[in-house]
């Protein structure tokens, strides 16, 4: 989802009213089970969903799971990347993959 942010949570500081911004499929994690505890939100056994926990369009997200959308972008570009693309970003983070390598990655879309 790529929306306006409309307000802020108590404590939150890493956008302001007005900005766009996007929330991906992994809403929340929960933050202490074993997978949160080695970076690997992706596996949470607690996690809140976005569409599935959360209604759709107008929804609470915590601030660690949205992402600034930069202006280059339209919203119907910038979407897809919000999932399929952060998918394929921690497959290439979490490989390992040295300059210049070359990563597979199949079974991929949105």
């Amino acid at each position: 989802m790529v929306a306006e942010v409309v307000g802020l949570g108590a404590g939150s500081s890493r956008f302001r009213p007005g900005e766009r911004a996007g929330a991906a499929w992994l809403a929340r994690a929960c933050g202490a089970c074993r997978f949160c505890q080695r970076e690997s939100e992706y596996l949470c056994l607690a996690p809140t969903f976005t569409g599935w926990d959360t209604d759709g369009g107008m929804m609470t997200v915590h601030e660690d799971y949205v992402y600034r959308i930069p202006e280059a972008y339209a919203d119907e570009q910038a979407a897809p990347l919000l999932c399929a693309g952060i998918i394929g970003y921690r497959a290439l983070r979490s490989s390992g993959l040295p300059p210049g390598g070359k990563l597979g990655i199949y079974g991929f879309g949105y």
